[in-house]
């Protein structure tokens, strides 16, 4: 378990308890010494959890398997509450055991995720792993490995004289990163990606990059097929998983972690 497991199910659960209090369950907050404010403090999560387990208990009680007018499947939302409860369970009891420990301690206890292999410097990819949001190990692998590609591509192209993808006149890469564009800038919510426009490429599109513009990058692989068939294979597992088109083998899973840390280990020198 990692720390940001631990802080990803506190999320959820307190959007599930939110959700179900707004909805009317008959609890009583404050009887858990708890506000609306202090729900979101995860110094208090042993209180929490006992508010949740509440929260599901009334939702047994007073509702059952059913659905409600709204269309707010309360048994459905309850489990995912008690799975939350789960995950965070031995963290709140480390914190009211005979030799009680402050939450941040015991989150700097858990051993982080390695994504980057050993003796490269987390600080030059600060900006990466800081942004990551995804609650998958398979996913956070993937994430990290296609933006620090990214950062290489940007400066082998940088140290050509080459200031973007579509300048490199791969005709069909032009048109997507132009059509992403515009589709992005209709929709103003979503945050601008990375101002180069290599953020606008999928992990597969990357791989075409590289392809297709091979003199510049000849050097910096064993071959064309050793980059490619790691993409491919990166690409593939994780489009599956995305579509739930099947959960991973231990091989598969094993599979990423190892071509990710590859495929950095042979770029981190170039950027």
């Amino acid at each position: 378990m990692s720390d940001y497991t631990v802080r990803k199910a506190f999320i959820n659960l307190v959007r599930e308890v939110e959700a179900f209090l707004e909805k009317g369950i008959e609890t009583d907050i404050e009887l858990f010494g708890l506000t609306y404010e202090t729900l979101k403090d995860i110094k208090n999560l042993p209180m929490i959890l006992q508010l949740a387990e509440d929260v599901i208990s009334r939702v047994r009680s007073q509702y059952g398997p059913t659905w409600n007018a709204f269309g707010w499947f309360y048994w459905d939302h309850a489990k995912i509450i008690a799975e939350q409860i789960k995950i965070l369970e031995p963290v709140a009891e480390k914190m009211i055991g005979d030799e009680p420990l402050d939450i941040l301690e015991i989150l700097r206890q858990i051993k982080p995720v390695k994504f980057l292999p050993d003796g490269i410097d987390y600080n030059k990819y600060r900006d990466i792993i800081g942004d990551l949001l995804l609650p998958d190990a398979m996913f956070q692998f993937i994430f990290v490995c296609e933006n620090i590609l990214r950062k290489f591509i940007i400066k082998i192209l940088n140290s050509s004289g080459i200031s973007s993808i579509s300048s490199l006149g791969i005709t069909n890469l032009k048109n997507k990163i132009n059509t992403r564009k515009n589709k992005e800038s209709k929709k103003l919510y979503l945050p601008i990606r990375g101002v180069h426009d290599v953020y606008y490429l999928d992990l597969k599109e990357l791989k075409n990059v590289i392809i297709n513009n091979w003199n510049l990058f000849k050097d910096k692989f064993t071959s064309q097929t050793w980059i490619s068939e790691r993409i491919d294979s990166l690409y593939t597992i994780r489009n599956r998983v995305a579509h739930n088109s099947g959960s991973l083998t231990e091989d598969e899973l094993k599979s990423v972690e190892t071509y990710c840390r590859e495929i950095i280990k042979q770029v981190d020198s170039y950027i």
